[in-house]
């Protein structure tokens, strides 16, 4: 996933949502686009995407930013973008160390798109499981 465009809106907010990968058996966690090992639940991890490539390009106006986690703000609009097959969930995230913030595109309602609040940051924290709770839920 990549911005659609950059903008600048005041992030109120130390929280939001990301989809993962979800395997049935162990429960175990997994990037939505990267997915190779388990993530770390309860504890924060940094990204590691700005090993190879720090930068990457919006979608519609070719601008830079930097390369990290993708966190929807709002729940209604990963729900929108993410309606979710079996395997996969939402998750609610914590995150620091934003370094750039643009809208997502999540659709269109009729003619007009849709676009969503998306922070990108270096580190996150996604919230464990609490029991009886629907993760798909906020």
């Amino acid at each position: 996933m990549c911005l659609s465009k950059l903008e600048n809106f005041k992030v109120t907010q130390n929280y939001g949502w990301q989809v993962f990968k979800k395997k049935k058996d162990t429960g175990e966690l997994y990037g939505y686009y990267f997915g190779y090992e388990p993530l770390p639940v309860g504890e924060w991890q940094k990204d590691k995407f700005r090993i190879r490539d720090r930068w990457i390009y919006t979608a519609e106006t070719n601008e830079i930013y930097k390369k990290g986690f993708h966190i929807f703000l709002e729940w209604e609009d990963v729900k929108e973008w993410f309606p979710g097959p079996d395997g996969y969930c939402i998750k609610k995230v914590r995150f620091k160390k934003v370094v750039a913030q643009g809208l997502q595109d999540i659709g269109t309602l009729g003619k007009q798109t849709q676009y969503a609040k998306v922070v990108i940051c270096h580190k996150r924290f996604i919230e464990p499981d609490t029991g009886g709770e629907n993760e798909n839920t906020p």
